[in-house]
């Protein structure tokens, strides 16, 4: 799967619902218009014409001031993201410490998926009161991401298939499905709104009395009538609803099975949640009020109505099972094939040593060899490979101490402290001081116990604890997230330089926390080509140039290659022109200097974010393997550019 042009296909479809919405707009103006002229007729207003230009523009700068306000009112209440939509929709929380059996397999699977991948870990809930097998995600981005599911899918679904199912809604997350999906429910709403205020009008108009004379009569029979016909036009607005649902979405879920099963390697997973899905007395049902108008969102079709047969926003289950090449499993007594084979256990135990070279395995600080910038660009948001495998196996084997600090929001901030903790003693004092307050907030000595347990880890080690630890962090409020952050920063200043692990640690909770607590807003679109971005370009690669283990000079040079070659080939980011980027000195990639570049280049557009880590890549593999640093450093430009890079080394 291409991240880059699943991005643009879910542009493309955003094109396709402006102008469906479109459509379904200006339908409802000329409803309303026709209904009005006939009204006015039927009541003698003279109105011979069908061209009216002073009803039109009345009729239009209402029904657009209505949709508008209908659909900002949802979109404001949606503007926290997938929290909000999991809210709406009655969903629970799953706290990140949970000791639940079907809660913690639901948990591990997402963080597994997660450590594959490189999004950060979604938050998790469940919709405790419906019984039926579906799943959802929602979001904006991947930092504000969830992933939802039923009590019926997380208790009814074995591991293999809620696995399955948990690929397909990270495949809708890597594909930009989500921006789009909620900006849907939004606009959408606007449309409903119209059927609202025709039950408004009649139902205001049921119990007035007729009398008072013909006019009085006259008026309370044209209000009913129009409340009538506005029920009526709301109502097709609802089709128009789910005709732009299903023109939108409904492709992306074959998509979305196909992502599913190269990401698991387990075809049948997704296939036999599919064929159970059938076979459940609830189906997919969604009972939830809220289930129609975010019907597109589901794994499944999420209510049962004659539009399904009509606008399904879902194809029907055995058409997904025959694209999976899995219809045997509709058969009846037909029982899935036991899961593909487990690695053999001298590979899993040289994985779990350490000694494996894929990516996330290993303990130490290894080279990757035979990487190609193509390898890596072709990483970013999918899953390739045994990643999955390699990614559980990497859980279970990090320390015990560390998973149970990440799964606990009292303890998670110790775990990150624990994490920053520098191997020089005089450095480590320091930092312990900082932590010694004396106070009630003191927690030096249970720093230094949890470092002690954990022992020595490697840099993408540590950096997959401080992953795993995002959900229980989030559960601090501010306050809480205002001092954890104070003392992050202080611990890393604390020995007067910023190491690679501290740079990439400390990008990854900017970025992912900041945005939750209010702190950062998302970035506005500023740069559309390469050459407004060229200090902050030039810091970035330099700062990779001088990570790479062989020459500096030749890992810019092979960026600047790659530039020239898009150029060539007329590409309109790069542009014609030949632009000034240059090495910069090792001394002056700073920690400061490469925080203000990377700001600077997440204000950039989707085009100009595929060439900059294009650059980055060439750079990176210039010398045909990535060492850890540069691993650590590329991941901190995929995080400031919302691209997700796995763990690799």
């Amino acid at each position: 799967m291409d991240f880059f042009k699943a991005q643009d296909d879910a542009r493309r479809n955003t094109k396709k619902l402006v102008f469906f919405y479109a459509l379904a707009v200006i339908g409802l103006i000329l409803s309303v218009y026709f209904v009005l002229l006939v009204l006015f007729a039927g009541a003698g207003a003279g109105m011979g014409s069908l061209w009216v230009p002073e009803l039109l523009i009345g009729v239009s700068t209402v029904i657009l001031l209505v949709i508008a306000a209908g659909s900002g009112w949802r979109i404001s209440q949606l503007s926290k993201g997938g929290s909000a939509v999991a809210e709406m929709m009655g969903a629970r929380l799953v706290k990140s410490s949970t000791t639940d059996t079907h809660e913690r397999k639901l948990m591990n699977i997402v963080e597994e998926m997660s450590i594959a991948s490189g999004v950060p870990v979604p938050a998790v809930y469940v919709m405790d009161n419906e019984p039926g097998i579906n799943a959802f995600a929602a979001g904006y981005s991947t930092r504000d991401a969830v992933v939802g599911v039923t009590r019926g899918c997380m208790e009814l679904l074995t591991r293999d298939e809620l696995q399955g199912v948990i690929a397909h809604e990270f495949s809708h997350i890597f594909n930009g499905d989500m921006r789009l999906n909620i900006r849907l429910i939004g606009i959408l709403n606007g449309i409903l709104v119209i059927h609202l205020m025709g039950m408004i009008l009649m139902r205001s108009q049921m119990y007035v009395r007729l009398g008072g004379g013909r006019n009085r009569n006259n008026a309370t029979i044209a209000i009913i009538a129009l409340g009538l016909a506005l029920t009526v036009i709301g109502y097709l607005g609802v089709l128009f609803g789910r005709m732009i649902q299903s023109a939108v979405s409904r492709q992306r879920e074959f998509l979305a099975d196909a992502a599913a099963a190269q990401f698991t390697r387990n075809p049948e997973g997704i296939a036999s949640a599919l064929a159970k899905i059938q076979r459940h007395a609830e189906g997919s049902d969604v009972k939830d009020a809220h289930a129609a108008e975010m019907s597109h969102l589901f794994f499944s079709t999420g209510q049962k109505s004659w539009m399904n047969a009509m606008f399904a926003t879902h194809p029907p289950i055995p058409k997904r099972l025959e694209a999976l090449n899995a219809l045997h499993l509709l058969e009846p007594g037909a029982a899935r094939s036991s899961r593909k084979p487990q690695p053999s256990a001298d590979k899993t135990a040289k994985q779990a040593s350490g000694q494996s070279r894929g990516p996330l395995g290993g303990h130490d600080a290894l080279r990757l060899p035979g990487i190609t910038p193509e390898v890596l660009i072709a990483a970013a948001g999918t899953i390739e490979g045994d990643q999955l495998e390699q990614a559980r196996l990497l859980r279970e084997t990090l320390p015990e101490a560390g998973l149970h600090a990440a799964q606990h929001t009292g303890d998670a901030p110790q775990l990150l402290y624990a994490l920053l903790l520098d191997t020089e003693t005089s450095v480590r004092g320091k930092q312990l001081e900082l932590l010694s307050t004396g106070k009630e907030d003191d927690v030096a000595e249970a720093v230094l116990n949890l470092s002690e347990a954990m022992g020595e880890l490697s840099g993408t080690r540590k950096l997959a604890l401080a992953e795993l630890a995002l959900p229980a962090l989030r559960e601090l409020d501010k306050k809480q997230y205002e001092q954890f952050r104070t003392r992050v920063m202080d611990l890393i200043k604390a020995d007067g330089r910023q190491l690679i692990f501290e740079f990439s640690l400390r990008q990854m909770l900017v970025h992912n926390l900041d945005a939750h607590f209010g702190i950062r807003p998302e970035a506005e679109i500023r740069h559309t080509r390469l050459s407004s971005l060229i200090p902050g370009l030039s810091v970035v690669l330099s700062a990779l140039s001088h990570a790479s283990g062989g020459s500096a000079e030749q890992s810019f040079e092979a960026a600047l290659s790659e530039l020239r070659k898009l150029q060539e080939q007329g590409d309109a980011v790069a542009g014609a022109e030949e632009l000034p980027l240059r090495l910069v000195s090792a001394e002056a990639c700073t920690a400061a200097s490469l925080e203000s570049a990377l700001t600077e280049l997440a204000a950039s557009s989707a085009d100009v974010r595929r060439v900059i880590l294009d650059l980055a890549a060439h750079a990176v593999c210039a010398d045909e393997q990535v060492n850890e640093r540069e691993m650590l450093l590329i991941r901190a430009l995929g995080a400031a550019l919302d691209i997700p890079l796995p763990l690799m080394g």
